[in-house]
Parts: C-alpha cells; structure tokens; sequence
C-alpha cells in the first residue's frame, strides 16, 4: 500500500516522508515519482539499497556529477541501470565496458559497437 503510495502522490511532503519508510521498495517508489524534489532524489542515491539507488538513476533526473559517481557504485545492478537508462553518457559506457562485472561489461562494450 505504500508503495502504490509512494507512486501515485503528489503531496510532496508526503512523499519525502515517504523516501524514509523502512521498506526498500516504497524509497525506490518515491525515488521514480517526479514529484520529489531533487534535493530528495540526490539523497536516495546514497541510499544503503542498491535497488533504492538503481531507482535513481532510472528517473534521469540526477545530476551529472551524481550519476559519474555512481558509475563506481559497488552494486552492478547500479551500474547496469546506468547503461541502459543514460545511453548517450558515452563517457561511462567507455568507463564501464572494463566494469568488474563481466554483464556489464559486455553490455556496455556492445553499446559502444
């Protein structure tokens, strides 16, 4: 329920409570609603959650300084989530196609192809 929540609000002080809710899932739900404010968003992508994290950067809406970051994040999944949601950051495919994590790699080598 609170994710449904989480995704479908528009109050937005709400929705940064919301962003603090113990369940991994709600954080991720409010980190993809375009009602947080980026100064919430950019906090969720410290998030101790890999998946909390990958939400942010599938919403495109952080900074650049943020996503380059997050380009050595220590979770593939993060990383993964920077390949297919910001494909024309030429600079972090090249980075990550010698990513740790031979499905990164090989999926950001294949973007550079």
């Amino acid at each position: 329920m609170r994710e449904h929540l989480a995704d479908t609000c528009s109050d937005v002080e709400l929705l940064i409570a919301l962003t603090h809710d113990p369940h991994p899932m709600v954080r991720g739900s409010a980190a993809l609603n375009g009602h947080l404010p980026l100064v919430e968003l950019e906090k969720l992508a410290k998030d101790p959650l890999a998946p909390v994290r990958a939400a942010t950067v599938a919403t495109r809406r952080l900074s650049a300084t943020t996503l380059t970051r997050l380009a050595n994040d220590r979770s593939a999944e993060v990383r993964w989530e920077i390949l297919t949601s910001h494909p024309e950051r030429l600079d972090l495919v090249k980075k990550l196609a010698g990513d740790s994590d031979e499905i990164v790699a090989g999926q950001a080598r294949s973007q550079l192809e």
